[in-house]
């Protein structure tokens, strides 16, 4: 889980519940290959408390290795383009692992997180000179993470640890808007395809129990399908059939939570042809099929 990240040697102490959530607090220098990304599976958080950490991962061509000092959070996703990470002698930090597919559950409830957000963590996001409240806010997270996941002893361990990933993700994202304020929230010094992004995601969020083609969002933004096509590729790395998906599965995901909902009638509300038809996509996106989900 963090070895492809953080070599052993620089692990003080670490907590984990196998295949869902890690976390660990991290000293010293260490040179990473990513070898195998094609097998990455697990959203990591890197927070820099002390020291230095060196990637390649969004510098520009001429420019080819990014360096991050002290009070900064680096986002590595399962897209990222990083392929080296290089600590100093004197780095301290944590890092905190998400399996992949544990992503769209937190973002369960569309209303809690904006869309650059969900944009953002598909992708790598270096946040550098964290306000200092902030930066304490997130090491509280992380060392909040790491007594959870050690916690045997709690009545309801799986709620207990989705809180505190939960509270994490609230806070990066917090960092994430502070640090892209002037570049992303403001329309106005937006760039063509950053806004049309954004419209797109919000669109997305809107009409996705209904609406899945491309022609449809094409045509509610007012451009060709190529276009938008091209952009929503271009800014995510993915697809827009992926993102589309993506956004889909984690409204179902929303729905099959709700024990009060049948299958039968999340098919209905999510326009699925039949019951078969939405435990297949499920099962795609999730591995386990939506019943099978509901008695773990």
């Amino acid at each position: 889980m963090l070895v492809d990240t953080v070599t052993e040697k620089q692990i003080v102490r670490s907590s984990h519940i196998e295949g869902r959530y890690c976390c660990a607090e991290v000293a010293g220098p260490a040179y990473i290959e990513f070898t195998d990304k094609n097998s990455r599976e697990w959203h990591y958080l890197l927070l820099v408390n002390r020291g230095e950490v060196t990637h390649d991962g969004d510098a520009a061509d001429d420019v080819p290795l990014t360096k991050i000092g002290a009070r900064s959070l680096l986002s590595i996703s399962v897209n990222t383009k990083i392929d080296r990470l290089i600590y100093s002698k004197n780095f301290h930090g944590y890092l905190a692992g998400v399996r992949a597919r544990m992503i769209p559950e937190i973002f369960r409830k569309e209303n809690s997180f904006p869309a650059i957000i969900r944009t953002n963590v598909r992708t790598t996001l270096t946040c550098k000179d964290i306000d200092p409240k902030r930066f304490k806010t997130l090491n509280q997270d992380f060392a909040k993470m790491m007594a959870a996941l050690d916690n045997t002893d709690h009545h309801l361990p799986e709620a207990l640890h989705y809180s505190c990933i939960y509270s994490l993700m609230i806070d990066y994202a917090d960092a994430v808007m502070e640090s892209t304020d002037t570049k992303v929230t403001r329309f106005n010094r937006m760039n063509r395809s950053d806004n049309l992004l954004v419209h797109f995601m919000e669109c997305a969020a809107q009409y996705i129990e209904s609406e899945t083609g491309v022609a449809f969002y094409a045509n509610k933004l007012c451009v060709s399908e190529s276009y938008l096509s091209q952009v929503i590729r271009k800014k995510t790395n993915y697809s827009i059939g992926e993102v589309l998906a993506s956004f889909r599965y984690e409204r179902l995901l929303k729905y099959v939570n709700n024990p009060e909902l049948s299958l039968k009638q999340i098919a209905y509300k999510m326009n699925f042809p039949d019951q078969s038809a939405l435990s297949k996509f499920f099962k795609r996106h999730n591995g386990l099929s939506p019943l099978a989900y509901r008695k773990k």
